[in-house]
């Protein structure tokens, strides 16, 4: 995996010692809700850092570009930076099998200050080797999110007490089984061994699973899912709306933003493939390859 709670940790460590800066689906499917009371999940792969704002015109949620982050910031808009990962929502997992449905991921998305427990956690405790025991991967724990809300008609006052449980959390032939579904198999070259990763591309065990909802075929490529650039334009129009430009003056806002740095992201629809169709396929075919 890519180490990103090695790049929380540097943040913190900055933020610590440096002044602060300035101030597909229904959304119940796609993101845990953490309720009062305890929340237990399981995480899953490498985080991501967002930054996010409300847009209150349109009623909608926008994903920033950090190129945009300041300059809507200084405009005297709210932008929020967020942690987003995968997680088995163990809860939710239960209800759905209880139920005879199959598994699914959901993404958990807070503010840093939720993360800090497990961040400290991952830089200070180590294996027996010496070797640092990373909070998605195939070794990691199980955690509980304890939510107390003082002021239930103000959700500023939610207080949040995260805690591991002891002990490695291994996947379940069942959990295997379903990350293996995961279109982009780089999400998960960490997770599960290889051989049952190729098997599945071989067989078409993933692509018989493509058609899915996200969510229930596999890791959710959160690159593609937190496409910033697909924001862009509404942001700016935000941008005029805030600081009197008009249209026509848009360029003075875009002439210092270079859109060419933003990152390429990984397309999540994998249809469209010329090659031959392949043989149906069960999760009874990987068995022999999950120990």
């Amino acid at each position: 995996m890519n180490n990103a709670y090695d790049d929380f940790a540097a943040d913190e460590k900055r933020k610590d010692s440096s002044p602060r800066g300035k101030g597909k689906g229904k959304a119940s499917e796609i993101f845990m809700k953490t309720s009062a009371g305890r929340n237990k999940v399981r995480l899953l792969g490498d985080p991501k850092k967002v930054f996010t704002l409300w847009n209150n015109k349109k009623k909608q949620k926008h994903v920033v570009p950090v190129d945009l982050v300041e300059k809507l910031r200084d405009a005297k808009i709210e932008v929020r930076e967020q942690i987003a990962t995968n997680v088995f929502d163990r809860l939710d997992n239960e209800t759905r099998l209880e139920a005879g449905k199959g598994m699914r991921v959901k993404i958990l998305e807070k503010g840093p200050t939720v993360f800090k427990t497990i961040v400290t956690r991952y830089m200070e405790v180590a294996d027996a080797d010496g070797n640092k025991i990373h909070p998605g991967g195939p070794r990691a724990c199980d955690w509980l999110i304890k939510v107390n809300v003082p002021d239930p008609d103000d959700l500023r006052t939610t207080e949040y007490n995260v805690i591991n449980i002891d002990g490695q959390t291994n996947f379940s032939r069942d959990e295997i089984r379903f990350l293996a579904r995961t279109p982009n198999q780089e999400l998960i070259k960490e997770l599960i061994k290889k051989d049952v990763i190729d098997k599945a591309r071989e067989t078409g065990y993933a692509e018989k699973h493509k058609d899915l909802p996200l969510g229930e075929k596999g890791l959710i490529d959160l690159d593609a899912f937190y496409d910033a650039e697909k924001h862009r334009e509404a942001l700016i129009e935000m941008l005029e709306d805030a600081t009197g430009e008009s249209s026509s003056g848009s360029k003075s806002i875009l002439e210092d933003l270079d859109s060419d740095e933003s990152e390429d992201v990984t397309d999540l629809d994998v249809s469209g493939s010329d090659e031959e169709e392949p043989e149906p396929v069960t999760a009874d075919d990987l068995d022999d390859l999950i120990h």
